[in-house]
């Protein structure tokens, strides 16, 4: 899903019944937040929130490393 650049301030707590989302696109925009809900997308390859002024993400995210890794991996976060 590409949100990129769309003046999207906020996600909708629905956006976790996405379940085959891969790619989640929310470039450019005024985030300051990054969703629990986004993590509990179970297919999500690439979460790209670059350009945003991102002030939370939950720190149980980032606790282990192996859920999140660069290309190549399955997972990987571009802030």
């Amino acid at each position: 899903m590409i949100l990129g650049n769309s003046s999207v301030t906020t996600l909708p707590a629905s956006i976790s019944k996405l379940q085959a989302l891969e790619v989640l696109d929310f470039s450019e925009n005024g985030m300051t937040v990054v969703p629990e809900e986004v993590f509990k997308l179970k297919k999500l390859k690439s979460l790209l929130v670059l350009g945003n002024k991102i002030e939370v993400v939950s720190d149980k995210y980032f606790g282990d490393p192996s859920g999140i890794q660069g290309t190549g991996g399955t997972r990987y976060i571009t802030f």
